[in-house]
């Protein structure tokens, strides 16, 4: 079962990730593989970036 209090610690760290996630879906690309999870996942953890080692943010983006 998933812990919403764990996921502000995840939110803090996921867009280190998100490179990694660009490099992937390049990779796919190359291979004649679908890419579409590999962009999607980058989409999102790009979405963190400006909360990027902010331990403090709640599930909702209000301090805790």
């Amino acid at each position: 079962m998933a812990d919403p209090a764990y996921l502000p610690s995840v939110a803090a760290r996921a867009w280190r990730w998100a490179p990694e996630m660009e490099e992937v879906a390049g990779a796919l690309r190359a291979a004649g593989l679908p890419d579409d999870l590999a962009v999607a996942a980058h989409a999102v953890l790009s979405r963190w970036e400006d909360d990027k080692d902010r331990f403090d943010i709640g599930l909702r983006g209000h301090l805790i």
